[in-house]
């Protein structure tokens, strides 16, 4: 009996999603959990996130063994644009607290733009860059 070579073939059924983004992100979300794990005092609560760690380890064995490629794909490009908005403005906070000595920020009552402004005390009247509306601001 000749093998042809078309027993070797994978269907494309066959294929597997495989590891992401959004898998690593569970995967620390599961090194968290078994961290609270670790401090609950009560046995409930041991049994509560050992139960959360089973969960989201089944959901994470389920996304990589998927053969759904195109739902797969939606879920982590999901992710990845909350993730985006996440580090935007958290990264946003950042430049705001490094920079909190020597500017001051504030909401443009019109459009809600934030300005940045340097930190002179006193009354000011500024003028909007996006809307135009001037209005006036107290800096302490």
């Amino acid at each position: 009996m000749q093998n042809n070579g078309e027993n070797n073939r994978i269907s494309p059924k066959s294929e597997r999603y495989g590891v992401d983004e959004l898998y690593r992100f569970l995967l620390w979300i599961c090194v968290l959990l078994a961290f609270f794990r670790l401090l609950s005092r009560t046995a409930f609560w041991g049994w509560f996130w050992l139960g959360c760690i089973v969960f989201v380890l089944v959901f994470m064995g389920f996304r990589t063994f998927s053969v759904n490629l195109p739902a797969r794909r939606s879920e982590n490009r999901f992710y990845l644009r909350l993730r985006k908005k996440a580090s935007k403005a958290f990264g946003l906070q950042m430049v705001r607290i490094r920079d909190r000595k020597s500017y001051a920020y504030r909401k443009c009552p019109e459009c809600g733009a934030v300005l940045r402004l340097r930190r002179k005390r006193g009354e000011h009247t500024l003028t909007c860059p996006r809307c135009e509306e001037k209005f006036d601001v107290h800096i302490r």
